[in-house]
């Protein structure tokens, strides 16, 4: 599963034009929520009765997210005796792996 997000951005401010160097197309944001999920599933199933299977297998998920508003993300934590701090590190890490690997026995009535 994959996301290429943007934030298509429109500067008007009466007659203002946009400052030099700047256009329509250069002010959008291109990395705008943008992610990744990879998702892979080995499963094997092993019937030993008509009433009991066994199952055993694997999984490996990846996922991967950028977004301007993470980019050059830094913690800036408290000074003593304050509670001023900002930027406090939640949603920073969002991407993960995981490797998962599982057992199961079934029973059919």
């Amino acid at each position: 599963m994959k996301s290429n997000g943007k934030a298509d951005l429109t500067y008007y401010l009466g007659d203002n034009l946009l400052p030099p160097g700047l256009t329509q197309d250069n002010i959008d944001i291109s990395n705008w929520d943008d992610y990744r999920l990879r998702s892979y599933m080995i499963k094997t199933i092993y019937n030993a009765t008509k009433k009991i299977s066994l199952s055993a297998g694997y999984v490996y998920e990846k996922f991967s997210y950028r977004d301007a508003q993470l980019d050059g993300y830094q913690f800036v934590p408290a000074t003593t005796g304050t509670n001023g701090a900002f930027l406090t590190g939640a949603y920073k890490d969002q991407s993960y792996q995981a490797d998962v690997v599982f057992v199961t026995v079934a029973y059919r009535f």
